[in-house]
């Protein structure tokens, strides 16, 4: 495993190359862990993980559960997601609840692994029908804050590259720098 800092993030930001999951032991995983937490953004390259490895060791740092899951999952009196999915066909859910749901069993990588369908693929592709296969069907995601402004905030994002990354471009804005040059008071 080789580090280096990622260009333009200030501070913050570190790749991650050549990191083999047959090498990753529970105290190398906690190393990254730290990594990640002292630089924020973390991306690793050339790795040889599977969706679902990713998402087995992604899991081992925390709940990998969305805002809205997580308030459906209180709504409805469940001490976790899980306990809320076994749940779920006998619960009275609103349209609106039904509607989200539908859309993300569309977006599913269940093409990717089956078993694991947990991740949700970011494309503008369609299928032979027209109907959209993944987030942002309308194309280009351009700026965006994810979960902004929303108090029950994801304290992280994974990203798992899968297909047609190459040309593809994934930013990021970091104002902490900014943030530690500010006066007390103006803080």
């Amino acid at each position: 495993m080789k580090t280096s800092k990622i260009p333009g993030l200030g501070s913050f930001g570190l790749f991650i190359d050549d990191l083999r999951y047959e090498d990753i032991t529970s105290e190398l995983w906690n190393e990254i862990a730290t990594l990640y937490l002292d630089n924020l953004v973390i991306i690793i390259r050339n790795c040889d993980f599977t969706l679902p490895q990713f998402e087995e060791l992604t899991l081992k740092w925390g709940d990998g559960t969305s805002t809205f899951l997580f308030n459906i999952t209180k709504k409805y009196g469940f001490a976790d997601v899980f306990e809320f999915a076994n749940n779920m066909s006998k619960l009275n859910l609103t349209d609106e609840e039904k509607q989200w749901f539908r859309a993300v069993d569309k977006i599913k990588a269940t093409d990717i692994d089956k078993e694991k369908a947990a991740a949700v693929r970011v494309t503008s592709r369609r299928d032979s029908n027209g109907d959209f296969t993944g987030m942002f069907p309308d194309g280009d995601l351009l700026w965006h804050a994810n979960e902004s402004g929303n108090f029950l905030f994801a304290p992280s994002v994974s990203f798992y590259g899968y297909a047609d990354v190459i040309g593809s471009s994934t930013g990021f804005l970091t104002t902490a720098d900014w943030y530690e040059e500010q006066t007390e008071s103006f803080r």
